[in-house]
């Protein structure tokens, strides 16, 4: 076995560099498919020399231009309709702070509303009239830590999980129904965290898959995080080889039997027999696709002939499907690439596995196999059908887990270590941290909102939470008042529904996961927290702080001045090369400084000065979390596009650019006409153009 693996690890990593490590997407394959923009502005792309030049020229132009235009763009240089479409990528900054209304700067005349919104809609239509030239084309995409994990147990059909996997956040889901949709008031949930079970699911001595980093401002699945290298491919090899082999797999594989077991009165013809019918029901499901003659007849030739060396079927199948599972048709996914004269046939199978690595993070579902082989898959309501039993799986948990852990940075709180002089408290349950309980309560939010088919405003307005009894003590709660019961102090695995008795808490706004992993170890950090906001909330991160810049920390004259943290801050401000985002980024922050380091309540500093939480966010001037919260429900079309921007790159697997900014603004539009609830919200997604590109339907 060994000696077969060293021979063929060469060739299959030569193969797997061959094949799949720089497949881009030729974008002339894509079949036009795309609709104009249903709009009753007085605006049409036409109007750039009679409606948007002035405009700019009165109110653009003075800053914008010269040898040094403020932030390099210089707008004087585009004369024509034809120079700007030419230069898109740039132009869609200039949507972008139109949008957020980030120009002209405070101190200049303000652009007015009307002139705001004509020249957005001008530039979304010129953008949709344009040819689409992704400057991100689709790659042939390598399969993360999450989704290979997920496969491999479908693949297997395995019972339970095998792999040390700390994304999982939790280890049980007895509780997580979503075809009642409804959430229970008691949830057990044991925390993948938590010292004693951390190593509760996986197989004893398998190797760790290896961790995949999220993408900047991104997702762990997305393309361009996901590098490949011959040292990763000689780990799966490792994997593969040590999953096979284990002695354990027979109890945790519904189908280990059905895979590796013969009758001792079948002959050498009958065992290639059966091993052709069982490679090609396994290829089908590792490949996520029919089986080709040719594939078939590759992996048969492996099994003749290590069936003809051992002699023993069971090591001649897992010999073979270890091969099967190094191949780069299961290593990569390949659903979105597209080429020309591919058959409706296939494409029923790439909008398949497109379906069920967005919803499911794995392989599709016999359900969904068939659905794809039947040709059900052509229509939107097929598809929509699909959607909707996908979403009362309980797979879809991996939504919550994947997207939504990642989306709200949560998995950032476990690694925090507040200085354990200042915060003795928040050390007191050494198995369980209350860091990890804030955690495990994120994600109980976020798969309510998901099962219950919420707003996804309650994402933010959120009256309830499922807290442990150590959160209830930690957020000063009286368990019997908000929870109805007392739990004991030592049960940290046991959440419960309850209703924030105040307005200050609640949803995303004042949760102790966001709160504690955007403070540093002695103290909170306005900035991180503010830039938290817009970068989760707004998706509007802002850039990096210039070089020349020093920290609060670093900048000599503040700490000699002993200042606090909003007079530092506004000290910091004074910078030009740091006012344009610290001007956005600092109010949310000090709206927050009511909550130390670790998100408790405060009311003063540690020197007995009393906290001053307010602040100004444009014209509005705001006193505490509570009317943060409320300034933040009154951005609901903001917050709405900004989810749909997260959802659909992490739906696609890749960053978003300035060609898809027309349809992002298609399904808002839907949204904001009908309703914002989360399920809503996955189905335009599923039903995007964005997301069906290439794909034709009837």
């Amino acid at each position: 076995m060994q000696r077969f693996l060293n021979r063929t690890t060469t060739g299959l990593v030569a193969t797997l560099l061959a094949v799949g490590f720089s497949v881009y997407l030729n974008r002339d394959t894509f079949e036009a498919n795309s609709q104009t923009i249903a709009t009753d502005q007085a605006v049409s792309v036409d109007d750039f020399q009679s409606k948007i030049k002035p405009i700019l020229a009165e109110n653009c132009i003075g800053c914008h231009s010269g040898s040094s235009p403020d932030g390099s763009l210089d707008l004087s240089r585009f004369e024509s309709l034809a120079s700007v479409e030419n230069d898109l990528a740039n132009w869609f900054r200039v949507l972008k702070v139109l949008e957020h209304q980030e120009m002209p700067p405070s101190e200049e005349n303000p652009l007015s509303v009307e002139s705001n919104k004509l020249i957005q809609d001008w530039l979304v239509q010129t953008i949709e009239k344009t040819d689409r030239d992704r400057a991100n084309p689709f790659l042939l995409k390598r399969l993360n830590q999450v989704e290979y994990e997920n496969t491999i147990r479908d693949v297997f059909r395995l019972t339970r999980d095998c792999f040390d996997n700390p994304a999982k956040v939790v280890l049980t889901n007895d509780y997580f129904r979503p075809d009642t949709g409804k959430m229970p008031r008691h949830v057990f949930a044991k925390s993948v965290y938590t010292t004693l079970n951390r190593r509760h699911n996986d197989l004893p001595g398998l190797p760790a898959i290896p961790l995949d980093s999220a993408a900047s401002h991104g997702f762990s699945n997305d393309q361009t995080a996901l590098s490949t290298s011959p040292l990763l491919v000689e780990t799966y090899l490792e994997i593969n080889h040590g999953l096979i082999h284990h002695r354990l797999l027979k109890f945790v594989s519904a189908d280990y039997e059905q895979l590796f077991h013969i009758d001792a009165e079948d002959d050498r013809s009958r065992q290639m027999e059966l091993a052709r019918v069982r490679l090609k029901g396994i290829l089908r499901r590792a490949f996520r696709r029919p089986v080709e003659d040719d594939d078939l007849e590759r992996y048969m030739k492996i099994f003749s002939k290590q069936l003809e060396s051992s002699g023993s079927f069971a090591e001649s199948m897992k010999t073979t499907l270890e091969a099967v599972l190094a191949s780069p048709k299961f290593l990569f996914r390949d659903d979105f690439l597209v080429e020309k004269n591919t058959g409706d046939g296939y494409s029923q199978y790439q909008l398949a596995s497109r379906l069920s690595y967005f919803l499911w993070a794995t392989m599709p579902d016999d359900a969904l196999m068939q659905a794809a082989e039947d040709g059900k898959l052509k229509t939107k309501e097929q598809l929509r059908d699909q959607v909707r039993r996908m979403l009362h799986d309980p797979k879809i948990k991996s939504l919550a887990t994947d997207f939504g852990m990642q989306w709200l940075k949560s998995n950032k709180a476990v690694s925090v270590q507040p200085d354990r002089g200042l915060f003795p408290d928040y050390y007191r349950f050494r198995e369980q941290p209350n860091s990890v309980s804030m955690l495990v309560e994120s994600l109980l939010l976020f798969e309510t909102i998901l099962v219950e088919d919420r707003d996804v405003l309650d994402f933010i307005s959120a009256d309830f939470a499922y807290l442990n009894r150590a959160l209830m003590d930690f957020y000063q709660l009286d368990p019997k008042a908000v929870a109805g019961v007392t739990p004991h102090i030592e049960d940290v695995e046991d959440f419960y529904r309850i209703r924030w008795p105040d307005s200050s808490r609640g949803g995303i706004v004042g949760s102790g996961v966001m709160l504690i992993s955007t403070s540093l170890p002695s103290r909170t950090s306005p900035v991180f927290r503010g830039t938290w906001f817009t970068e989760v909330v707004f998706n509007r991160p802002p850039p990096p702080p210039p070089a020349n810049v020093p920290t609060l920390v670093e900048n000599e004259n503040l700490v000699r001045g002993k200042l606090n943290v909003r007079d530092r801050l506004e000290e910091h401000r004074k910078d030009p090369n740091c006012a344009s985002c610290h001007n956005r980024i600092d109010p949310i922050g000090l709206l927050l400084e009511n909550y130390d380091a670790v998100g408790r309540w405060r009311v003063k500093y540690n020197d007995g000065s009393d906290i001053l939480a307010d602040a100004s966010i444009g014209e509005k001037q705001l006193k505490n979390p509570a009317e943060l919260k409320q300034h933040l429900i009154g951005e609901r079309s903001r917050f709405i596009k900004a989810f749909v921007e997260h959802m659909m790159r992490y739906a696609l697997g890749r960053p978003l650019n300035y060609s898809d900014e027309p349809e992002i603004r298609r399904i808002v539009a839907k949204l904001e006409s009908g309703n914002a609830r989360i399920q809503s919200i996955i189905e335009e997604i599923a039903l995007s153009q964005l997301f069906l590109e290439g794909l034709s339907l009837e």
